[in-house]
């Protein structure tokens, strides 16, 4: 038996990639917060905000990290989704007007009593119907998450797009 030698597949070329919408919160100011406008937006201006119930509110932490950071951009603040999280979610309006093919990737952690599941949706007419796309854990570390929608078509090019975030676990 002959041992075969696979070569290391090379990473994806990224150089036709654009950014459509991009959170760095370097410049969110302190206290609490209702929404959050995206820093950089291709086309149409993103938002993210934080509905629901109860005493839960959004605030800056310190230090961010930078690992996933684009544009040239340092570690600076993070957003913090602060608990009570379970009546709440973090919702963002995120039009992928001329947009195909999309990934959305985010670095998370949490606190020690934080929620250690998130199930992450998206709705491609507003919020008027939600499709669940992925459940992942979140360690009490920084670490990056990607979700592929490249094969939903539905989100491609839709002013109406809707992502969400759901704590539980």
């Amino acid at each position: 038996v002959k041992d075969e030698v696979f070569p290391t597949p090379e990473p994806p070329d990224t150089s036709e990639l654009s950014i459509m919408h991009y959170w760095h919160f370097n410049n969110l100011p302190d206290g609490n917060l209702t929404t959050v406008n995206s820093d950089f937006s291709a086309l149409a201006l993103a938002s993210l905000s934080y509905p629901g119930t109860g005493d839960g509110y959004m605030d800056r932490i310190d230090p961010g990290t930078d690992i996933n950071s684009q544009m040239d951009e340092l570690a600076g603040y993070g957003l913090r989704p602060r608990n009570p999280a379970n009546t709440r979610e973090l919702l963002f309006a995120a039009p992928s007007t001329r947009f195909e093919e999309l990934f959305v990737s985010f670095a998370i952690h949490r606190s020690s009593n934080g929620a250690s599941e998130n199930d992450f949706y998206y709705s491609p007419n507003g919020g008027a119907n939600w499709v669940k796309v992925k459940n992942y854990e979140v360690q009490t570390y920084w670490e990056l998450v990607t979700i592929d929608l490249s094969e939903i078509d539905e989100v491609n090019n839709n002013p109406d797009l809707l992502f969400k975030i759901l704590f539980v676990g």
